[in-house]
């Protein structure tokens, strides 16, 4: 391996995460119908329901309406295929219902994902729709970044060595901190020692 890379807290970034994820919720209704203007009551009715299930969800959770997003999306496969390849359906994003036109698009993003994940499509083969998705998705507020970069953190970049055993031999070791590293600077040699608050590397 000739380049690792540690993120900044690593030993904390999953709580990072859930401080910067949305709220979402993921409801779904299975039902084999071809991909075809015959099934288009039916595929309004069932993007109907979802959408408004997405809706009270976020309601119930307090989301303002500028603040929710819901997305689409079906399970899609050739007809006789054993496995469905799920496809977004960006069109019906916006609250729209399907339609002729919509379905021709998502039939030609399922070819276009096949033909991406698997080499070939077949255009002229019937398609059915197996699975309708939506993802309800509700936007919080983010923290705002805090970067730790004071002239005394950089007076402690090197912060000397540590006594480590490597290999069975007791050796000293350059200790760094993680915070005074900054882009431009020549590159470290190790093996090393790089510390931060909460985790050494």
């Amino acid at each position: 391996i000739h380049k690792i890379i540690f993120p900044a807290h690593a030993s904390t970034l999953s709580a990072l995460g859930i401080l910067n994820a949305d709220l979402r919720y993921d409801l779904s209704q299975s039902q084999l119908l071809p991909a075809a203007d015959s099934s288009l009551t039916i595929l309004v009715d069932t993007v109907s329901k979802l959408h408004s299930q997405a809706n009270d969800l976020l309601e119930t959770a307090g989301i303002a309406a500028s603040a929710r997003r819901i997305e689409f999306s079906c399970d899609v496969r050739y007809r006789g295929q054993a496995f469905e390849l799920n496809t977004r359906w960006p069109e019906l994003d916006g609250g729209a219902m399907p339609d002729p036109e919509l379905l021709s698009a998502l039939i030609g993003h399922f070819h276009d994902s096949h033909e991406v994940l698997y080499a070939y499509s077949e255009r002229n083969d019937a398609v059915e729709i197996v699975t309708v998705r939506a993802i309800a998705v509700g936007e919080l507020d983010k923290p705002e970044p805090h970067h730790e970069r004071s002239e005394a953190r950089d007076a402690e970049s090197d912060a000397g060595y540590r006594p480590i055993v490597m290999g069975g031999q007791q050796t000293h070791m350059p200790v760094y901190r993680r915070e005074a590293l900054r882009q431009g600077k020549p590159a470290l040699r190790g093996p090393l020692i790089i510390e931060e608050d909460y985790t050494v590397l």
